[in-house]
């Protein structure tokens, strides 16, 4: 391993012009430079295209699909496309603070034994409307080294992905299954279905820091098809229990079932509620 490796940042677009330019410049601005952003719009009707083609950066690959081929399929085009030993997926309304990559990549380094073997490095994230405003610092009460099918199997009981979203994760290359990743069917559950392939055979580290923003909009995925995310998990667990990909039992999956439904509401109240309620308050991450 060089000691600068080259990190790929995978950006998926899909009529993503109200923010991407925001997340363009958080990615452009990390203190570790050496990456590349490859960024593949997916027939947007608005403005995207034209956002993108304005920046000249050299790190910048950007394409264009020819028909639309979903979230799902633009994600995984994405991820075959990348060149670097790491991976770091970022959606279109979501901002990386700018020492991200380089304290992620930091814990990968220091580990060049693999004695962790390591698979991911994941840090906490801020939640922010759409003025940029902080919501919420989400704590997932993880921190330093945790084993991966622990990680999975406690996810699973809690009904929700406890990990974290993409733009929080840097995933080694190398762990990452391509060819399972091409099987994918789940829109709403691909960032943990990826994360599951990962960690069903390696480690996660995570960083106790908020080192990336999550945004909830009106326009973004997780407002507009809220109900969608709990189905699928649910769907998700009874796979994983009956093909026994890690051990789990009934009770199990249960109990994720269950909270996972209730998640579903809590999830729904807590999005009208940053939606509008926080519209005037919280306070400024980034201004871009």
């Amino acid at each position: 391993m060089c000691n600068n490796p080259l990190v790929s940042i995978c950006l998926p677009c899909f009529n993503g012009g109200k923010f991407i330019k925001q997340t363009i410049e958080s990615i452009l601005a990390q203190t570790y430079s050496y990456f590349e952003l490859i960024i593949i719009d997916d027939c947007s009707l608005d403005d995207s295209i034209l956002l993108i083609k304005n920046y000249s950066d050299q790190r910048i690959r950007f394409f264009q699909n020819n028909s639309n081929v979903g979230l799902t399929a633009n994600w995984i085009k994405c991820i075959r496309l990348a060149q670097g030993e790491y991976i770091k997926i970022v959606c279109q309304d979501d901002l990386l603070l700018p020492s991200i990559i380089e304290k992620q990549l930091n814990i990968f380094l220091n580990d060049q034994d693999d004695n962790f073997q390591l698979g991911m490095v994941s840090s906490h994230r801020f939640i922010i409307n759409k003025e940029n405003k902080i919501v919420l610092k989400s704590n997932t009460r993880l921190s330093g080294l945790v084993e991966g099918k622990k990680i999975l199997i406690q996810s699973i009981r809690c009904g929700t992905n406890i990990i974290g979203e993409p733009h929080s994760v840097l995933i080694k290359r190398k762990c990452l299954d391509v060819d399972k990743i091409s099987n994918l069917k789940r829109p709403f559950m691909i960032d943990f279905m990826i994360y599951s392939i990962v960690l069903n055979k390696y480690n996660l580290f995570t960083l106790p820091q908020a080192l990336s923003a999550f945004r909830i909009s009106g326009n973004s995925w997780s407002c507009r098809y809220w109900y969608y995310q709990s189905l699928e998990f649910i769907l998700f667990t009874i796979n994983v229990y009956k093909k026994n990909i890690i051990h789990l039992n009934l009770i199990d999956v249960l109990l994720g079932s269950v909270r996972a439904l209730m998640l579903q509401f809590i999830r729904k109240v807590f999005y009208i509620f940053v939606n509008n309620v926080f519209l005037k308050n919280g306070y400024l991450l980034l201004n871009f």
